[in-house]
């Protein structure tokens, strides 16, 4: 029986067949780039926009240059905003690409496909309904696959609505288009959206049964064994819990286990961890709200409902209310993983800025997260980051703080990689900051028009060292100024000196080049962690003789090299024959 569409939303149609293949190579990237986006492959997509050209299919209409790539630019920032858990900042990026002023289909339908989404999450009905809308009479025109995920889509708003029945048979829909075409990321997402309708229902063999299907159609995912643990500690079966997320190292399945040792410390009653996972899975609403703020005041060591809370609040764009946990939440005893989170929070309130909001949260706030505790060190002390004050790490690069920036985007770094973040800022030639966060502490580059200008790391030593230890200046010659002028920058500390006539311009700009280079290659061994690029205004060139402009493609290019070089000659040679 054909299904039957919710209110405001267009039926998504049979699949069509015996359907002509992509015409031509530019067809084919621009559906990789379609797949890529869905998946949330940021990386991949950042490199695909290079390979995109016109072809003669819906999908791949032709574009200016520049326009593409304005267009890709904001796609990557909106759909980064909304991984990141900032849907309303995300939707406000992806805005203007929903537009039916957009020519190319490609584009437009992945904007409405994620603005759904992003509507989804914070129990925007309404505009889920409006966004998905498009998205379905898009994906008519596009391939099996992409109206495969707008009936996926479809489910998830159906199930939202209350309407479980109809979003099952929409779950249904969309898994046949996703087996006909083989993709097991999507037939494992499907099962897993039927898995929560299950258990909505309190259907827990059902459930169960769905997110075993999920798992065996994408090995890789730990979302399907999360869910279940999560459905044995709401029926407070812990041992069950600890047993599921055994063989899993993910970030979710360490929170599972923070979840178990609160409850086995008494932190937190096995009742009030199950409400907890009831409300935090679901919609934010005020009822929602409510149970967790009681949650809180009954439980007040238990640190994962009130990070819950803060982010309930944030995706209902309650972005002081949401700061001000967040920022309470820094002296705590969190895990890394809590003390990561927190500090994307206050990246996500950041973006606020954009849409005139009050700046609730400043990119000193959310570069503060970071350093205030290492997992190995007591809570409030920065033990990643001993020799450095997290307040003055702006301050090494430019002497100014926080100040005139503007948050754009921000995400993690297991999804956007770091060689692919720096050449997206290089190739569009953007000025700001870009802020790294993860476990080891926290790394800063200032950018101007797509060039590096200055670079801080964990393990960057300061100017003064530098030249000091290259023999370039005496170490009595440093201390003096230093105690005379103390607390000056980088930039400020080289520009003393040289006025003192006790070094030379150009060894002080050599050791502020090898600074960038340095923190390059220590962030380039961060597998996880996230980011946010805060923009600047553009003003005038800064007018220095110390000033450096780096190209960030030529220092990746050179460490990469070295690497491979390395390799080669550690691969021990082939014995004779």
């Amino acid at each position: 029986a054909a299904v039957r569409a919710e209110p405001g939303v267009a039926p998504a149609g049979e699949p069509v067949r015996g359907e002509a293949p992509a015409a031509g190579p530019g067809a084919a990237h621009w559906a990789a780039l379609r797949r890529a986006l869905v998946h949330g492959q940021l990386t991949e997509a950042a490199a695909l926009q290079r390979l995109l050209a016109p072809g003669p299919v819906p999908g791949a209409e032709p574009l200016p240059d520049e326009e593409r790539e304005a267009a890709i630019r904001l796609l990557l920032e909106g759909i980064g905003s909304v991984l990141a858990g900032d849907a309303l900042g995300g939707t406000r990026s992806l805005q203007p690409l929903a537009a039916e002023t957009q020519p190319n289909l490609s584009l437009r339908w992945l904007a409405l496909h994620w603005s759904a989404r992003a509507a989804v999450r914070t129990d925007r009905l309404r505009a889920a309904r409006t966004s998905l809308q498009g998205a379905l009479a898009l994906a008519q025109q596009l391939d099996v696959e992409a109206r495969a995920v707008t009936c996926w889509t479809a489910a998830e708003v159906l199930a939202r609505g209350g309407d479980r029945t109809r979003a099952l048979a929409w779950l249904d829909e969309a898994r046949g288009r996703f087996e006909r075409i083989g993709d097991g990321w999507g037939l494992a997402r499907t099962w897993l959206a039927q898995a929560r309708v299950h258990a909505t229902d309190q259907r827990e063999a059902e459930a169960a049964e769905a997110a075993r299907l999920a798992a065996e159609r994408d090995p890789s995912w730990d979302e399907p064994a999360v869910f279940l643990a999560h459905r044995a500690l709401i029926r407070e079966d812990a041992a069950g819990a600890e047993a599921l997320v055994a063989p899993l190292r993910t970030p979710a399945a360490d929170r599972v286990r923070r979840l178990i040792d609160s409850i086995r410390e008494g932190a937190v009653t096995a009742a009030d961890a199950a409400g907890y996972l009831r409300e935090h899975e679901a919609p934010p609403s005020e009822h929602s709200l409510q149970v967790l703020l009681r949650i809180i005041a009954s439980s007040p060591r238990f640190l994962q409902a009130r990070e819950a809370l803060a982010w309930m609040l944030l995706r209902v764009g309650r972005y002081g209310e949401a700061a001000t946990i967040f920022r309470g939440l820094l002296g705590q005893p969190l895990s890394s993983g809590e003390r990561v989170s927190v500090t994307l929070g206050l990246g996500c309130i950041a973006n606020a800025q954009r849409a005139g909001q009050e700046p609730e949260a400043s990119l000193q706030a959310a570069v503060s997260a970071s350093a205030l505790a290492a997992p190995d060190g007591p809570p409030g002390r920065p033990a990643a980051l001993p020799a450095i004050a997290t307040a003055s790490l702006l301050d090494r690069i430019s002497g100014t703080g926080a100040a005139g920036l503007e948050a754009v985007f921000s995400g993690q770094l297991s999804v956007f990689a770091l060689p692919d973040l720096l050449e997206f800022l290089r190739s569009a030639r953007r000025t700001g900051l870009l802020v790294c966060s993860a476990e080891a502490g926290m790394g800063i580059f200032r950018f101007r028009d797509g060039k590096i200008t200055g670079a801080v790391s964990p393990a960057t030593p300061h100017l003064g060292q530098q030249l000091v230890a290259a023999g370039t200046l005496p170490a009595e010659a440093l201390a003096g100024v230093t105690a005379a002028r103390p607390g000056l920058g980088d930039q400020a500390l080289g520009a003393e000196l040289v006025a003192r006539g006790l070094v030379e311009r150009a060894p002080v700009r050599a050791a502020l080049e090898d600074q960038v280079e340095l923190a390059m290659r220590e962030l380039l061994e961060w597998s996880d962690g996230q980011f946010a690029f805060n923009r600047e205004g553009e003003g005038p060139p800064i007018a220095s003789e110390l000033a450096i402009e780096v190209d960030p493609q030529e220092v990746l290019l050179g460490i990469l090299t070295e690497r491979d070089e390395a390799r080669r000659d550690a691969t021990p040679a082939a014995p004779p024959s």
